[in-house]
């Protein structure tokens, strides 16, 4: 084990170890109450991410953009994020919907940078998704909508 010495301002030499709080006890306690902390605040909002997860889809194959037929581009739909793979890139971000009145907001996305052919498309598509301002849970998924009309639809997709 090892200890810290320091001098204090009465010119007392004081010891690390010697400390109500840092003592091998010390630790270990900090340790179990900053864990059952943690624990129990998880436990907490892990109730209200599944509610709104079982509504949406979790993972989604983008099926139609602009009513064209795109299924290189996938999405996973969380409670409060939104990341994915476009054609080339991988994206992630921030989501929030409002079921109320059907209103959502993504964004900012980040993604990352690698040289593609598509990389226009996939720029264009990108913007567009961050512009998205209304949704609709259909049967089959959810479909996006931005104030210009672009649409998004995806649809769950089953992972093995």
């Amino acid at each position: 084990m090892h200890a810290v010495f320091w001098i204090d301002p009465n010119n007392r030499l004081k010891s690390l170890t010697n400390h109500r709080m840092m003592g091998p006890r010390g630790i270990t306690m900090r340790f179990f109450y900053m864990m059952f902390l943690f624990v129990s605040l998880s436990a907490c909002q892990a109730d209200e991410i599944v509610e709104h997860q079982q509504d949406m889809p979790t993972r989604a194959q983008l099926t139609a953009w602009n009513m064209s037929d795109v299924r290189d581009v996938s999405a996973i739909l969380g409670a409060d994020d939104i990341s994915g793979q476009a054609h080339c890139n991988r994206f992630r971000g921030q989501v929030s919907f409002n079921e109320t009145d059907g209103t959502i907001t993504i964004g900012p996305l980040i993604s990352t940078r690698m040289a593609c052919p598509q990389l226009s498309s996939e720029a264009e598509f990108l913007s567009q998704l961050q512009s998205v301002s209304t949704f609709t849970k259909l049967s089959n998924g959810i479909e996006l909508r931005t104030p210009t009309g672009e649409t998004f639809r995806f649809e769950p997709v089953t992972t093995p």
